[in-house]
């Protein structure tokens, strides 16, 4: 069989961008995911994206319709053209491979048993995360950034809320170190890649999944600044929650700032930890405000380049 291979170079903050306006325009085969060959200091790209079309009599329309789709990430400098190539067979290893997301975390996008390496331990978390289309592929900083947080915030028999679960990492992880989660996310494709995720890494019994906000989040459209979802779920803030990581833009953490307090101040466990990322530096000083007014204080702040995460506690 003959495929179509496209493949482009992208930075982190791109590839998230990259399967978000894929979904918008109907693709459904997985991107494969591999670090940029180059040294890092000699390149301005992190990763190298491929994409394998069958060919077909319309393909040549839907790979101009892709490549004109993620022309604007070209344009403003996140990607590189997009390269199209004629090959008889996948590559092995565009079909499996394994990235490190934080201390802990190794990321795989396949069935297989991760194979033994140098850089591996025995304290690992691994987490399988096939090739969606959804937000959070866990290669773009504030993913990274999360991970690191929670790795160091939770612990066994929390009560969790993932808002803005997109693929659904921080949902799998916060399982795997023993939290019980309600992941909730107002995009369906979200959803349903987060609900897919879950059971693919057997967490199912600690993790449930619905399509809605939290409070006034509920008025303020997609997250990713679509139309607003009608009929979303309101969530049920009477089981409070020891722990919210919410990865998602400045303003909706601003909005949500009275949201959040309600929904950890009744926690027994007198925890109350927020993590909020999905923002760069630029906007570090109006969301600890907007918290700041509502009774939170700053703990810790996380950064990877421009990017920031930071760890906030109900006083």
């Amino acid at each position: 069989m003959t495929w179509t291979e496209l493949s482009l170079d992208t930075t982190h903050e791109a590839i998230d961008w990259i399967r978000t306006l894929l979904a918008t325009h109907g693709v459904t085969q997985p991107l494969a995911i591999q670090p940029h060959c180059t040294q890092p200091d000699q390149t301005d790209w992190d990763f190298t994206l491929h994409l394998y079309l069958s060919s077909t009599a319309t393909m040549n329309g839907q790979v101009q319709a892709i490549a004109d789709a993620l022309h604007p990430l070209h344009r403003t400098g996140q990607t590189s053209l997009l390269r199209q190539h004629h090959v008889t067979e996948i590559p092995a290893a565009a079909q499996t491979s394994a990235t490190r997301c934080g201390q802990r975390v190794v990321l795989h996008n396949s069935d297989r048993p991760l194979q033994p390496s140098s850089d591996r331990h025995a304290n690992d978390i691994p987490i399988t995360l096939k090739p969606t289309l959804s937000f959070g592929s866990g290669l773009h900083p504030t993913t990274s950034l999360c991970v690191r947080l929670l790795e160091r915030s939770i612990t066994p028999g929390m009560t969790t809320l993932d808002l803005g679960s997109g693929s659904g990492i921080l949902s799998i992880l916060m399982a795997k170190l023993g939290a019980t989660v309600l992941a909730a996310d107002n995009d369906p494709i979200a959803v349903q890649s987060t609900r897919a995720a879950v059971q693919d890494n057997h967490v199912a019994d600690r993790v449930t999944v619905i399509q809605g906000s939290l409070g006034q989040g509920n008025d303020l459209g997609h997250w990713l600044g679509g139309d607003a979802i009608a009929h979303q779920a309101v969530l049920d803030i009477t089981p409070s929650f020891d722990l919210i990581v919410a990865n998602i833009f400045a303003r909706i953490h601003i909005a949500l700032a009275p949201d959040f307090h309600r929904a950890l101040e009744r926690s027994p466990s007198n925890h109350g930890y927020l993590i909020t990322a999905g923002y760069t530096d630029d906007y570090e000083q109006d969301v600890s405000a907007a918290l700041s007014k509502t009774g939170f204080i700053h703990r810790h702040t996380e950064r990877m380049g421009e990017w920031i995460a930071q760890l906030h506690q109900l006083t």
